[in-house]
């Protein structure tokens, strides 16, 4: 079993920092761009792609998918019968 020592040329230090860049000044570029758009575009995995997505970014697709699950949903039980009550 090989063990690679922290001089080892084997070791790409320089790959995640490079994809991270990349990807991030990719979503800048592209802010209502699809996580597989960006993978295809780079040549980066999809799960690359997701990872270096900007954090910002993802929290405000993460709202806009919450709310639209919200307004899918039927109305509860329970707020159909106040509004009953209150007409």
């Amino acid at each position: 079993m090989a063990r690679f020592t922290s001089d080892s040329p084997n070791i790409n230090r320089n790959g995640a920092p490079t994809q991270q860049r990349q990807v991030e000044t990719w979503y800048k570029e592209h802010p209502g761009g699809s996580v597989s758009r960006c993978a295809k575009e780079l040549g980066v995995s999809r799960p690359t792609a997701r990872k270096w997505m900007p954090e910002e970014l993802r929290q405000k697709r993460l709202k806009a998918a919450a709310e639209q699950l919200q307004a899918k949903q039927p109305p509860s039980k329970l707020k159909r019968i106040l509004n009953i009550i209150k007409e």
